[in-house]
């Protein structure tokens, strides 16, 4: 049995579950027929950035515990690691259907992170890692700062698009 989380693992998890609410109210009215805008050519569009996300959020769930992926295979190509966003938007599942995805893998996140011995969670990721992250809490810890930057990017999408601003 896992002993219960320490107290800088809950405060990273909310801090997940904080920056996903930001990132779910810059999606919430966003057009089905603009998710695949880019603001420049070969740029990033909020379908990607979901996608990407998504993939992301399992990436690392893989680095603390064996994964069985809730996500389709050519989703890695699609969305993964030096992927390639298109504004064809037939390349890509639509976004409403991709958002359920998107928000369990971030809760599958969660919970093998709130449920991991310090052992999984502080081991050294090396060549795993990819640069990106030392240990899996660590990875954990800069999907924060990750998830922030394409959340700008949506940001700038929404105002291209004229759409509102999420904060009163």
């Amino acid at each position: 049995m896992a002993s219960p989380p320490h107290e800088h693992v809950m405060f990273i998890c909310r801090g997940l579950e904080t920056v996903r609410g930001f990132t779910n109210a810059l999606l919430a009215d966003f057009p089905a027929e603009a998710a695949t805008k880019q603001l420049a050519p070969n740029g990033i569009h909020a379908l990607w950035i979901v996608g990407h996300l998504a993939v992301s959020d399992e990436w690392i769930h893989g680095m603390i515990e064996p994964v069985e992926s809730i996500l389709p295979s050519r989703f890695k190509s699609l969305f993964g690691h030096n992927s390639t966003a298109v504004a064809d938007s037939s390349h890509y599942p639509d976004l409403a259907s991709l958002r359920p995805l998107f928000d369990q893998t971030r809760q599958n996140l969660i919970r093998s992170v709130m449920r991991a011995e310090a052992s999984a969670l502080n081991r050294p990721l090396g060549e795993e890692g990819v640069g990106f992250a030392e240990t899996p809490l660590d990875a954990v810890n800069k999907i924060h700062w990750h998830e922030g930057w394409h959340a700008g990017q949506l940001s700038d999408l929404r105002r291209e698009l004229a759409l509102p601003g999420i904060f009163p």
